[in-house]
């Protein structure tokens, strides 16, 4: 067996000489935060959409944060981003942050964008419009957006807060 003394790019960059600048999404950034919430009903199907606050293009968001009351049964809904009501308010991608969470039980300020598969550890370190695989920034917002995978049984106040820097 070896040991191993490795850098990430933002201490390799931070130990170059000259020094490069790794930009303020990964290190120095001010860290922004956006937050809605809406009252679902009872008996709410699959594909029913909460579309909760926006997020720029160019932010690298950090932390996803969803408070809940118990929706029993077997809710759950995808969070991810839909091109805004100006924008024609389009899916861009419904599970870009998470597939299929639950929202079976109550939560509190639960995190979500680091626990799910589909936000992967390369993606937490990217700007949204890297993260979704764009050749340049849109140099606009998206919404963030609950949109359900399994009916709501109970309806719910259900709030979101992201974290983001830029």
């Amino acid at each position: 067996m070896a040991t191993e003394a490795l850098k990430s790019p933002v201490i390799t960059n931070r130990d170059a000489s000259p020094r490069v600048t790794s930009g303020a999404h990964l290190s120095d950034g001010l860290v922004h935060e956006t937050y809605g919430h809406v009252t679902t009903t009872s008996a709410v199907t699959t594909g029913s959409t909460y579309r909760l606050c926006s997020v720029p293009s160019n932010a690298r968001v950090s932390e996803i944060l969803i408070s809940t009351a118990a929706m029993g049964g077997s809710s759950a809904a995808d969070i991810g981003l839909y091109q805004t009501t100006a924008n024609g308010g389009a899916v861009v991608d419904a599970d870009f942050f998470a597939a299929a969470a639950t929202l079976v039980n109550a939560l509190t300020n639960s995190q979500i964008a680091m626990t799910q598969t589909v936000n992967t550890i390369t993606k937490q370190g990217q700007r949204v419009w890297e993260a979704l695989g764009l050749s340049a920034d849109t140099l606009r917002s998206y919404d963030v957006v609950l949109t359900t995978t399994a009916t709501i049984t109970t309806g719910a106040l259900v709030g979101v807060k992201v974290r983001y820097t830029l």
